[in-house]
């Protein structure tokens, strides 16, 4: 099946892909061998909307169509936490649904973007309890295939994008958005932080 969702270790020794077919894959970057493989979301629900892997590749996030989040412990292949976070629709293109996540620089925090009415909903979890950690942030756009998020290098901000065409940043330390820049012409796909920032 297509891949539809893509991450990488810090050392690019690992890759994972998220699949239309429901499929979480880990592979070996220098010989493209196929490491893990989990069924992870529901393919009726058009499978992995997005997935995410530590930067030592300890764990695995993968958020699906289906609304669910869930963490693997990716060696042994432990699902560690499954969670309903959002309600999804079967058939495609459900309005509320679980669109992106993104674990943070040291890997105790996952943040996860779920749609919910008008507006985006990123929940700042803890990686080992699977629990909502602070405040949840709310971006006021509906995710998208092209929502991403991103963690500053020193973890205490994190980027969120949107249909609105929008990137925000958020103080993760006083859980308030910064500042809001210009109005994007299109849909913003992807989002980083420069490594010495």
């Amino acid at each position: 099946s297509h891949g539809v969702a893509l991450g990488a270790t810090q050392d690019g020794k690992h890759l994972v892909s998220g699949h239309g077919d429901g499929l979480v894959r880990v592979f070996e970057a220098s010989s493209g061998a196929l490491l893990h493989s989990f069924q992870a979301h529901d393919p009726a629900h058009m499978g992995v909307g997005g997935v995410a892997i530590s930067r030592d590749g300890t764990y695995i996030a993968s958020c699906g169509l289906d609304g669910k989040l869930k963490i693997w412990e990716t060696a042994p292949g432990r699902l560690m936490h499954d969670v309903q976070i959002s309600k999804g629709l079967p058939g495609g293109f459900p309005f509320e649904r679980a669109a992106c996540v993104a674990f943070s620089p040291n890997g105790k925090l996952l943040a996860v973007a779920h749609t919910c009415a008008e507006s985006t909903t990123i929940e700042l979890r803890d990686v080992e309890t699977g629990q909502i950690q602070s405040n949840v942030l709310k971006h006021p756009a509906r995710t998208w295939f092209g929502q991403h998020l991103a963690f500053s290098p020193d973890g205490n901000f994190l980027i969120s994008t949107a249909r609105d065409y929008t990137i925000r940043v958020w103080d993760l330390l006083t859980v308030q958005e910064v500042h809001e820049p210009p109005v994007h012409a299109s849909l913003v796909g992807h989002v980083a932080f420069s490594p010495d920032d």
